[in-house]
């Protein structure tokens, strides 16, 4: 069954999606036809390692963070393909609702 959905990039993206690309991350909402909405967080290889190595070394023992989606370049395509996996897969249930 096909839900429908809008993905919605951080404000900004659109005026500078390089900027997304040469950081390795960007946010984004995923919003369905119900009124469910995931925030989600898409980040290069190289990036979250940068980001879990900065949690180690304030003492942390570990790094997870909620609706992370990692991809190989940060790009509208491979964004929005991500998100079509994860709609059309059974990924979706792994994601945490935003409840704001």
């Amino acid at each position: 069954m096909s839900r429908s959905y809008t993905f919605q990039f951080v404000d900004g993206y659109d005026d500078d999606p390089d900027l997304s690309r040469t950081k390795g991350w960007v946010s984004g909402a995923l919003k369905f036809a119900d009124g469910t909405i995931y925030q989600l967080y898409f980040v290069t290889p190289l990036r979250l390692t940068q980001d879990a190595t900065d949690e180690f070394a304030r003492g942390l023992p570990f790094y997870a963070e909620p609706n992370t989606i990692m991809v190989i370049d940060i790009t509208r395509d491979r964004v929005l393909a991500a998100v079509l996996a994860v709609v059309s897969g059974d990924f979706i249930h792994n994601l945490v609702v935003d409840k704001r």
